[in-house]
């Protein structure tokens, strides 16, 4: 059942460009999905604006499965608010990138996340493009959404929000898989990097508005 399409056709010029419909969202029965295109133009039309609010929701499970991990603003601070409640936090990243710099950025931020419960998982053997997302085993997010500048501010990006539980434990199913083939960074892994490495992330990560 699809209960609302971000882009409203046929209407006048100053109405083409809608808010999104959070609180509908928050209240949508099962099995209903929803369809957002965000704009880097349009500030009432990024990212932000429904993965902070399905993050604050959040209960028991958030597990993030994304190629490029540079989270900012209100989506971090969802993230941390919620290991605060008790939530656990499982992120899935590749191991090896295919953007160096933008993993450079990403593991600059691991000790920060680590001492504060998110527990952080690096895919071996292949690159990990996955762009998904499953809160409370009811919610699912899935598109062309990473959490990074880019598509948090810069770029156009297509994603569906679905309320469904046959699809948010498939995607599980599918998260669990990649953590089974994935390695768990550790306190110790990060403490390792050698001081050229950190040297080289750290300044990475005062690029990140633009990675």
């Amino acid at each position: 059942r699809v209960l609302f399409r971000s882009r409203v056709r046929h209407l006048p010029a100053r109405d083409r460009e809608p808010r999104w419909s959070v609180k509908q969202l928050a209240a949508a029965p099962d099995d209903s999905i929803f369809f957002f295109d965000s704009s880097p133009l349009v500030r009432n039309r990024r990212p932000h604006r429904i993965l902070a609010p399905l993050l604050r929701q959040a209960q028991h499970d958030i597990t993030l499965s994304v190629a490029y991990f540079i989270p900012l603003g209100r989506v971090l601070r969802e993230l941390l608010k919620a290991r605060k409640r008790g939530v656990r936090v499982r992120v899935i990243l590749p191991g090896k990138s295919d953007v160096k710099i933008v993993q450079w950025a990403s593991r600059h931020m691991y000790d920060y996340l680590l001492r504060r419960g998110v527990r952080i998982y690096e895919r071996k053997d292949r690159m990990l493009h996955s762009k998904a997302m499953v809160i409370d085993g009811c919610w699912s997010l899935v598109g062309s959404c990473n959490l990074d500048a880019r598509s948090l501010r810069l770029n156009l990006e297509f994603f569906a929000v679905a309320h469904s539980r046959p699809l948010a434990q498939a995607l599980l199913e599918i998260c669990e898989h990649e953590i089974l083939r994935s390695q768990r960074v550790t306190a110790a892994d990060v403490r390792r990097r050698s001081w050229w490495q950190r040297w080289l992330d750290r300044t990475a990560w005062n690029m990140r508005k633009w990675l």
